[in-house]
Order: structure tokens, then C-alpha cells, then sequence
């Protein structure tokens, strides 16, 4: 636990409004990708039925509505989860958060597992069932933590890595040895 405590120490970690922020722009993000699908879903049905000329009854039919939307709601499923857990796990940030300075981790600094990442998710729901007091409590907690972090054991602390990997240091050039000195 002093381990913990040592390196979450030099990190300074993100406040409401930061977050909040980074929030909104991801729900927009998944909004969007998700029109889009759908968009994608009606324009492939509409080409494989020549637009309504062909098989008129079958696409207005209850079983076909009901795939139709079933798919659909699957989609916008694996959209809402998949996107911020993805991004959890794979860069440590959404693309909010990526905006806004922000990384997600373990209390250690390391990235989040798919488990923890999931249990995260699950806290996003716990969070927001008491008018949003989960996320508010950010504004109490003395590391900054929400609920669906203290539940993931993660932090979101202001990033000073980039997106995707660790930077690598670039090497100088060599230096040419002129033979004027």
C-alpha cells in the first residue's frame, strides 16, 4: 500500500470539470460512431433491396423489424462499451480524455486490465444512479477518485505521456568531425 501512496504522490489528479469535459466529448465521439453504423446498417439494407424494389414484404415485416432493430441495439452496445473500455486498456485514455490532458491507470500507474476496465464501466452506471453523486464525489475525495474508480481501483491524473506508447527519446545526430577546427 505504501508503494501506492508513493507513486500516486507526484501525480496531480484530474478534477471535476476536466473530466466532465473529457466526458462529454466521448459521449459525442460514441454518438456519432453510432449514427454512422446506423447509417451504414440502412444504406446496406437499402442496396441489398434495390431501395424497397425488392423484397418489400420481407423488410416490412415484424420478424425482419425485429432484427433490424436487435442489430441495432447490439451495434450501439458494443459501441458504448466497447469504445471507452478499449481505449482504457489499450491507451490508457478515451479520446476525451486525450483532449483534455487526462490518462486513466491503476493506482500504480500501470494501464487498466479488460477486467478492471469493465469494472470501471459497470462503476459508470453505479455512479450515475444517485443523481450523478458518484461522479460528484471527485469534488470530496482527497485523491479525486469517483466511485467507478474506487470500485476499479483506477485514477485519472493529468497525462505526461503520449497517446500511444511510451516516447522514445530521439537520438542526436553525429556530430561530423570537421577537419577545420
Amino acid at each position: 500500500m505504501e508503494k501506492v501512496a508513493l507513486r500516486t504522490s507526484h501525480t496531480t489528479h484530474a478534477g471535476f470539470a476536466s473530466r466532465a469535459v473529457a466526458f462529454v466529448v466521448d459521449i459525442m465521439v460514441m454518438s456519432v460512431t453510432i449514427l454512422v453504423a446506423i447509417a451504414l446498417v440502412q444504406a446496406l439494407l437499402g442496396f441489398f433491396t434495390l431501395y424497397g424494389l425488392v423484397g418489400q414484404r420481407v423488410t416490412q415485416s415484424s420478424p425482419f423489424g425485429a432484427i433490424i432493430a436487435g442489430m441495432t441495439a447490439l451495434i450501439g452496445a458494443a459501441i458504448a462499451i466497447g469504445y471507452p473500455v478499449g481505449c482504457w486498456v489499450l491507451f490508457g485514455q478515451t479520446l476525451g480524455k486525450f483532449l483534455m490532458g487526462l490518462r486513466v491507470t491503476r493506482m500504480d500507474g500501470s494501464l487498466l486490465t479488460i477486467r478492471y476496465a469493465l469494472l470501471r464501466y459497470i462503476g459508470y452506471w453505479l455512479s450515475a444512479l444517485p443523481l450523478g453523486l458518484g461522479f460528484f464525489w471527485v469534488l470530496v475525495d482527497d485523491q479525486r477518485q469517483t466511485w467507478h474508480d474506487k470500485l476499479a481501483g483506477s485514477c485519472v491524473t493529468y497525462s505526461s505521456k503520449p497517446l500511444v506508447g511510451e516516447r522514445r527519446q530521439r537520438k542526436q545526430p553525429k556530430q561530423r568531425e570537421s577537419w577545420i577546427t
